[in-house]
């Protein structure tokens, strides 16, 4: 008879937070098996905030929803910023609520910025390397939250690419082709965005800079109304000011320059 003793599966318990029933388990389960909850072992907050994700991506990642994360990432966030200062750092309420919005703003954006991405385990794994981020001006972080792409200090090919559908859209001739590829147009119209976005920067502060290049970028792919309306409700009138009205001076040089080159 064989001495070797049989392993013993491992015995997890774990509580839910929505019904608060112990579930005695060998393997996770994906729901509660008491009130069928999604992401039930999960804490409180990270659970409230994968929800909405879920809802997020399952209305065609509809902009507006995110919205419904804001008061939850305020006191999600900065619970987490003041728990990492602990002993490291001062700020004031005022700079700690500033930090915080940065947090949220960029998470926003990379959710925008990125068709397919999304958190897969943890919410707070993620913000924390945005709150490193806003503290230490992206010196110690892993770039998994790393927004700080500014247009006109690095080359934006998407710009670039979406600026070339736009101007391809007006039948162009063979002469206009050529100047595309030559970048003559483009590079006039990239000169205009930058001019146009330095402005916006410097009255109206990098939150709206972010958010109109944002809103440009979307009304120039010809993304659908539904989620255009639901970006710009999500990002205030300010933004949706700046950003159809930079859209439509876009259309207006292009129309202009066209119209110099056959003069």
């Amino acid at each position: 008879m064989s001495d070797a003793v049989l392993e013993q599966p491992k015995i997890i318990k774990k509580k839910c937070s929505i019904c608060k029933k112990f579930v005695v388990m060998v393997e996770e389960y994906i729901t509660c098996p008491f009130c069928n909850s999604l992401y039930w072992s999960k804490p409180e907050k990270e659970r409230q905030l994968f929800v909405i994700q879920d809802k997020f991506l399952d209305n065609g990642r509809n902009p507006e929803i995110l919205g419904e994360m804001q008061p939850i990432l305020l006191s999600y966030v900065k619970f987490l910023l003041l728990k990492m200062l602990r002993g490291k750092r001062k700020l004031t309420a005022y700079e700690i609520d500033i930090k915080v919005n940065e947090v949220i703003e960029r998470l926003v954006i990379y959710y925008l910025q990125y068709p397919e991405w999304k958190i897969s385990s943890s919410f707070a794994g993620i913000l924390k390397f945005g709150i490193i981020e806003v503290l230490y001006g992206g010196k110690k972080h892993d770039q998994v939250l790393s927004l700080n792409h500014k247009i006109g200090e690095k080359k934006d090919k998407e710009l670039n690419e979406l600026i070339i559908n736009k101007i391809g859209e007006d039948n162009l001739s063979i002469h206009h082709e050529y100047l595309i590829k030559n970048n003559i147009l483009v590079k006039h119209l990239m000169k205009y965005i930058v001019d146009f976005l330095n402005v916006v920067r410097f009255e109206e502060g990098e939150k709206y800079y972010l958010y109109t290049l944002m809103g440009v970028r979307f009304l120039l792919s010809n993304k659908d109304k539904d989620f255009i309306d639901g970006f710009f409700n999500l990002a205030g009138i300010e933004v949706q000011e700046n950003a159809r009205e930079l859209y439509l001076d876009i259309k207006e040089e292009i129309k202009e320059f066209i119209k110099g080159t056959q003069d």
